[in-house]
């Protein structure tokens, strides 16, 4: 997507021109690090790009510590066209480092975890005491689907993170008794799944479907990792996977909800770049209605998430052989049949 727009970018602007530089041609099978190891040569040499674009996952803070990333909420304050206020303020306050923002992402998803509102009450957020009394109400229910301790540590790290660690200076604790509750959690599961026995010659694979379609249904499963990237993702993990009312729960946190946003590219402007204002004027590309429309998370314009949130409450349609138009149910399939979980309303 981003070469993309870097082609549209030389077509229509006479003053800048963008060429690529793609560092992952580096990695081999041996070496998948070798590209960004190069990238890192670069940086210190003083060989910088004007414009980097990371994966989602990069962790920026090394070169925003060392001053190499322009604050993006600079060119906002001093923009017509866009403001800070036209975006996602809760995602971008979480990209935030110490009150700046140092890269920007067109696009973001939400992981969270789901359960049924029966079971654990309509408010989002809990302890992990609440969820070792939720196990004990339910001792024949697995709190996570084929999930080895390791996994479950991998998985749930993410919303513990930062009680344990502070990125800004590097000073870690895990001597907490939250920190030893979520280890005494994860020691509840085995040390791996034996799926040779679970999926052997023996198994019968409809009765295995019918039981993994209805896992959350009938409480063998009693919390769902939920990746949320539009509004009728969230019908589906309700009327398709758990079939009543659902609380997005989060996983146990001693702070907020236990919910982390996954943002999509990050792109960021050297802060000693001589062309600033051409690198500006590619990110407000990324910015643009055209480019926003296209993405397949939530975009992190309001405008354009406002939109999205729209488009998601229309029905499918269809045009048939004599011309009407035909509204479409928005069904979810299983083995035994289709369920029509219907559109999402305000």
């Amino acid at each position: 997507d981003v070469k993309k727009a870097v082609t549209e970018f030389n077509k229509t602007n006479e003053k800048y021109r963008i060429t690529i530089n793609d560092y992952s041609i580096y990695n081999t099978y041996v070496d998948y690090t070798a590209g960004y190891n190069r990238f890192k040569t670069d940086l210190i040499s003083g060989n910088i790009p004007d414009i980097i674009v990371s994966e989602s996952n990069s962790d920026l803070s090394p070169y925003t510590s060392k001053g190499m990333f322009l604050d993006l909420y600079t060119l906002f304050d001093s923009d017509s066209d866009y403001s800070r206020d036209d975006f996602v303020q809760s995602f971008m306050k979480a990209c935030e480092t110490d009150g700046k923002l140092y890269f920007y992402s067109p696009s973001f998803s939400i992981q969270t975890y789901a359960a049924k509102t029966s079971l654990v009450g309509e408010k989002m957020g809990w302890t992990m005491q609440d969820l070792r009394s939720l196990m004990q109400r339910m001792p024949d229910s697995s709190v996570f689907s084929e999930m080895a301790k390791r996994d479950v540590l991998t998985s749930i790290i993410a919303s513990y993170f930062e009680q344990f660690v502070d990125k800004n200076s590097g000073k870690c604790s895990f001597s907490s008794q939250e920190f030893i509750d979520l280890l005494e959690f994860c020691n509840t599961f085995p040390d791996e799944i034996d799926y040779e026995a679970k999926y052997g010659e023996d198994v019968n694979w409809e009765e295995y479907q019918i039981e993994y379609e209805n896992m959350y249904r009938k409480d063998k499963v009693l919390l769902m990792n939920a990746y949320i990237n539009d509004f009728l993702a969230i019908r589906r993990i309700e009327r398709g996977n758990f079939g009543e009312p659902i609380t997005f729960i989060g996983f146990p946190a001693k702070n907020g909800i236990g919910a982390t946003f996954n943002c999509g590219s990050k792109i960021s402007i050297a802060a000693k770049s001589k062309y600033v204002e051409g690198a500006w004027e590619f990110m407000k590309m990324l910015m643009s209605d055209e480019f926003l429309r296209e993405r397949y998370d939530f975009p992190v314009r309001i405008e354009m998430l406002n939109e999205k949130i729209e488009a998601n409450k229309k029905p499918y349609t269809y045009e048939d052989e004599n011309g009407n138009i035909i509204e479409q149910d928005n069904t979810y399939w299983i083995s035994t049949g289709e369920i029509n979980i219907g559109y999402p309303d305000d």
